[in-house]
């Protein structure tokens, strides 16, 4: 298969890709298996035949254009699926890759598809019954889009409450939503104003008054014309930051009946005479929330990840070319890539883009490994995606910004990219709840497991096995930090160690603050108060912990040989870095004495980054997307920066005119005198 790879254009960046100690094309190969490469260059050259996906507008659209553009690109979207599966649908890791690669082409085009075809569907299949199945069957076909309406304007992550109600009507055996004001309505709708039919949660009140709590609506929003249906209210949310291509919108209902049928009721039902009845499954509940909640959770990781995987490439590659400063006047200037503090600044980034992927690919073969499977481990795997989620886009955050700055002042034209993955990821940090509010979810359910480390008792074996260490906790915690070998701070088994011991002691210490707090105090106030430098590190720890260890696992499978030992190197750099933000914890906890292991521990992480910056362009060229998509005057793999940053410039309508607002500049000393 590697023959079928292309190399890369002669040019500047030549110097770099010549130095990698490892076949890049072998390391695609790793990162990607023969199926799915061949796949994903299928659905390049699809997407090449269609240049409006990624054809780059010189000067940003009007916001309806950028709307009408977006929704024109989804059509294009559903046809190049079509040709691709024929019809049949995607493999699980097929559908990884290909949101992958159309959140990295366009992150509007890829919310609006993942809203429709399978958030929205998949909503239906898993909450829904046979009553909903030819809508649904209809949304997978296109036939129809779909949104789904959960957070409302003033009241988000606190279901409780929300304040949009479906109260059913026994005599016109209907229910009867209602969102009394503004703060009620339904906010940050995808699709808001193009989708034909949403998933509206709501609370569900029977006749009596009596309240059942939140559940979802199969409602009818606008009609075949996309004209809003009578009692529904639909506004658009107006310009954002970012992702304008999407119809974010408000939604609210004015005492909108809609049929007794649409209650998606899997886990229970409203009869005709309105007694309400709970489905006795114990199967779907748990099902349910997995569907709804973990799934996205992971795949927002898994976007942002990919996001600052663009970034690193354009940044990396400029590194690469760009020069500054010469070391005497007889020589040529250095490229910034040859810098320390250069180097210090991205290429933890890029080992995390690799540690992520692994990551992120490890859990989707868990969730692909069946539904009966993950309903025992429902909790884990919810306090992953919680975790990872916020992690994951708070690593493309810091990472995106870090590469923006990197560039230097040519980093902050639009032109670059980077701007607008800034501000798509800016996104991922609020959606499916704040990062905070995410990682409490994580650290409450570790939480719940200490009380039975406490007892002695042994923790039942998890689908992730990612707790199974705390049985060993007591032991853990009586260690200190020893070098081990010529290896010393980096050897792995010891970084994985470390992360463990620290996992231990933030579940203790925790543990005991919460305790502390709860006397005489209430549960929510315990848990608040004891989040930050306490349950946040604890789920960060746990986090960071689980991704180097399922990023260790897959480097021991691969052969010896220079793609392991470069992938070594990620690890320990990785694990190194991270390592350095929890120093205060480690000493505080005596797991290390004195200042000499932080010491080696900083200068492990420099000497690592000097090592990597010869294996750089080719760990890039693994894992970047093509320049087509890329779309960036820096990251282009052909490395002529210059070219591509004069012809940007000089393209641009406005570059060698005279401004049209140029008499308001002539003209001021007239107008100072109005003034």
């Amino acid at each position: 298969m590697s023959e079928k790879l292309v190399d890369f254009p002669y040019g500047p960046l030549d110097k770099y890709r010549s130095t990698a100690s490892f076949d890049w094309k072998q390391m695609k190969l790793l990162m990607k298996p023969e199926g799915l490469l061949s796949f994903e260059q299928r659905l390049h050259e699809e997407f090449r035949k269609h240049p409006l996906l990624y054809n780059y507008e010189l000067e940003t659209p009007p916001l309806a254009e950028q709307r009408r553009i977006t929704a024109k690109k989804l059509v294009i979207l559903e046809h190049v699926v079509n040709k691709l599966t024929n019809g049949n649908g995607f493999t699980p890791l097929e559908y990884l890759s290909f949101v992958e690669n159309v959140f990295a082409l366009d992150a509007s085009l890829g919310i609006k598809y993942t809203t429709t075809f399978d958030l929205f569907p998949n909503v239906l299949r898993v909450m829904g019954t046979q009553r909903h199945v030819e809508l649904m069957t209809r949304a997978l076909r296109g036939d129809i889009y779909g949104c789904v309406c959960y957070s409302e304007i003033a009241y988000g992550s606190d279901e409780e409450e929300m304040r949009t109600t479906a109260t059913y009507d026994a005599r016109r055996k209907q229910f009867i939503l209602d969102t009394p004001d503004f703060k009620s309505a339904k906010s940050y709708v995808s699709l808001g104003k193009t989708a034909h039919y949403g998933v509206v949660y709501a609370h569900l009140i029977l006749p009596s008054g009596e309240r059942k709590g939140l559940h979802a609506f199969l409602v009818e929003l606008h009609d075949a014309n996309l004209k809003p249906r009578p009692g529904v209210i639909v506004g658009d949310m107006g310009e954002k930051a970012g992702l304008n291509g999407v119809d974010h919108s408000f939604i609210r209902f004015n005492t909108y009946p809609v049929p007794r049928e649409s209650l998606l009721n899997r886990i229970a039902d409203v009869t005709e005479d309105g007694r309400y009845i709970e489905h006795q499954n114990t199967v779907d509940a748990p099902l349910v929330q997995h569907c709804v909640f973990t799934i996205p959770k992971m795949r927002v990781a898994n976007v942002a990840n990919t996001y600052l995987l663009n970034a690193v490439t354009i940044a990396l590659r400029y590194a690469g070319v760009r020069r500054q400063f010469a070391p005497s006047d007889k020589e040529e200037e250095v490229c910034i890539i040859e810098y320390q503090t250069h180097q210090y600044r991205l290429l933890p980034y890029l080992a995390v883009t690799y540690a992520l992927k692994f990551f992120t690919r490890h859990v989707q073969s868990v969730i692909n490994s069946g539904e009966k499977k993950m309903i025992a481990d429902l909790g884990e795997l919810r306090a992953i995606s919680s975790g990872a989620k916020a992690i994951a886009s708070w690593f493309a955050r810091d990472g995106i910004q870090e590469c923006r700055e990197a560039c230097g002042g040519h980093g902050y034209l639009r032109a670059t990219g980077i701007g607008e993955l800034r501000a798509s990821n800016d996104f991922n940090c609020t959606v499916e709840g704040d990062n905070y509010e995410e990682l409490l979810q994580t650290s409450d359910w570790l939480l719940s497991l200490w009380s039975t480390v406490l007892k002695g008792k042994r923790l039942p074996q998890t689908l992730m096995n990612s707790v199974e260490f705390l049985n060993n906790s007591q032991e853990i915690l009586q260690e200190k930090f020893v070098v081990d070998g010529k290896d010393g701070v980096l050897c792995p088994k010891r970084i994985l160690h470390t992360y463990k011991w620290l996992v231990c002691y933030m579940m203790k210490s925790t543990y005991d603050k919460y305790q502390r707090l709860l006397n005489g105090n209430s549960h929510a106030y315990a848990r608040s108060e004891s989040q930050i430098f306490y349950s946040k590190t604890l789920a960060t720890a746990y986090i960071h912990h689980l991704v180097l260890e399922t990023m260790w696992k897959r480097i021991a499978d691969t052969p010896e040989g220079p793609l392991r030992t470069v992938l070594v190197k990620l690890f320990q750099l990785l694990g190194c870095w991270m390592l350095e933000q929890h120093m205060s914890k480690l000493h505080i906890g005596g797991y290390i004495v004195g200042p000499e292991p932080v010491t080696m521990l900083q200068n492990s992480v420099l000497k690592l980054c000097k090592e990597l910056k010869s294996e750089a362009i080719g760990l890039v060229d693994a894992v970047a997307c093509p320049d087509f998509m890329l779309n960036s005057i820096l990251g282009n793999s052909d490395g002529e920066v210059y070219k591509h940053l004069q012809a940007a410039i000089y393209q641009h309508p406005a570059a060698f005119s005279r401004p049209s607002w140029w008499q308001e500049v002539t003209d001021r000393l007239s107008l100072n005198a109005k003034l």
